[in-house]
């Protein structure tokens, strides 16, 4: 494939130092180099990779890429976890936004794990034909994530084959990611490599963690320990006192933003750290989309607690509670600390995880379902797995009862 070729030249130059290319040394094994560059660009996420450490994982994606140019047999599948997991570990690092003059080089790096996993997936030919994977990323990176969960929703509640089909899943992007590089293999460049690397990347994470919870607690769930949570004579009282944390400047900031980043294109919103919006999206939302923008701000104005009260929009609701909750946990400048205490996984967000045992809300995009779990000593514990906006209320009410 000439992408390969062309997307991994520019590290030859790292191939006269440090780890064998494999010319002249014994047969490398593409799977064992593949968990070595996974190591190396899986370091504490918390603070900026080191310039050695990243020089040394480029070499070993340059010994990866002769490798599997030359080898006919290793175990691809593991060799794309392991490549998956690497990509992961850099688009995180982007996200988080402490690379300082790093941001360029990791960008490429990106690009080349891109590279490499179409490498390690071959030709791999699907059913569909070129326009149906167009179709199926375009109308992910176009698509909002209000949309996902109202086309989620309707899913859940038909029998109808054509509702479950209007659902992405993640998978899908990823495979015609692949099939769409692959295909356009002479044109891909670094630039395009990394901007379709983000967002296979971006799903590979989301569709692992979905795998994830589906080993543990598969369809809906609710975990006999937190019944008391969910007590219906209190259920609205607590809600309205969640919602009514957001009633002050702060809260009607992250009310805006938060309607904002359900209600518009996923490559307008991106991805960030903070529970606001970068100054960059917010210009490129007054500029490109200023009436959703005014319809955010005017719901902001009239307050989280009048919107949960009146709004028969769900997104709204939705995102009143969020905005409680963001006031709730946050512990000291909004525009810079995690989003949420990094215990809130939305498509939007990428933090660093919080500390083990405390809980956390996800949201399940393809399905729409929402988990309330957490970590306990390596191991996941869902206590509330539920589709649909009554299961984003059950989590949040088990989720704010485990706060401290």
């Amino acid at each position: 494939m000439h992408a390969q070729a062309v997307a991994l030249a520019p590290m030859s130059a790292s191939s006269s130092s440090g780890e064998s290319t494999g010319a002249a040394s014994a047969p490398l094994d593409a799977l064992s180099i593949a968990q070595k560059v996974h190591r190396r660009l899986s370091a504490d996420p918390s603070r900026p990779l080191p310039v050695s450490e990243h020089h040394r994982a480029t070499r070993s994606m340059l010994s990866l890429r002769n490798a599997l140019q030359t080898q006919t047999r290793y175990e691809s599948q593991d060799v794309l976890m392991a490549l998956a997991c690497a990509g992961v570990a850099v688009a995180r690092r982007l996200a988080l936004a402490h690379e300082e003059d790093a941001v360029e080089d990791l960008r490429t790096t990106l690009a080349l794990l891109m590279a490499l996993v179409v490498m390690a997936a071959g030709d791999v030919m699907s059913g569909m034909d070129l326009r149906d994977h167009h179709a199926t990323l375009q109308k992910y990176q176009n698509g909002t994530l209000a949309k996902t969960l109202e086309v989620a929703t309707d899913a859940a509640r038909s029998d109808d084959w054509e509702d479950a089909l209007a659902c992405v899943h993640p998978g899908e992007v990823c495979q015609s990611v692949v099939w769409l590089i692959n295909f356009d293999a002479h044109n891909a460049s670094v630039d395009t490599l990394a901007k379709m690397g983000a967002t296979f990347f971006r799903c590979s994470a989301a569709a692992t963690a979905q795998s994830l919870f589906d080993n543990v607690a598969p369809g809906a769930f609710v975990s006999m320990s937190v019944g008391a949570a969910l007590d219906p004579l209190r259920r609205q009282e607590q809600l309205e006192s969640i919602v009514s944390a957001a009633e002050s400047e702060a809260g009607q900031t992250i009310l805006r933003d938060l309607q904002l980043s359900f209600l518009l294109p996923r490559d307008v919103v991106g991805v960030r750290r903070a529970v606001l919006l970068s100054r960059a999206t917010n210009a490129e939302i007054t500029r490109c989309h200023p009436s959703v923008l005014n319809s955010a701000h005017e719901s902001a104005l009239r307050g989280a607690v009048w919107e949960w009260s009146h709004s028969k929009s769900e997104t709204v609701r939705i995102s009143a509670v969020l905005a409680g909750l963001g006031v709730l946990l946050s512990s000291s400048d909004i525009r810079k600390e995690d989003a949420h205490a990094g215990r809130l996984a939305l498509p939007f967000f990428e933090t660093l995880p919080p500390q083990q045992s405390v809980p956390r809300l996800t949201l399940i995009e393809s399905n729409g379902e929402w988990v309330c779990w957490r970590n306990v000593n390596g191991r996941v514990e869902v206590l509330v797995r539920r589709p649909g906006f009554d299961g984003f209320l059950d989590c949040v009410l088990v989720f704010t009862s485990m706060i401290k």
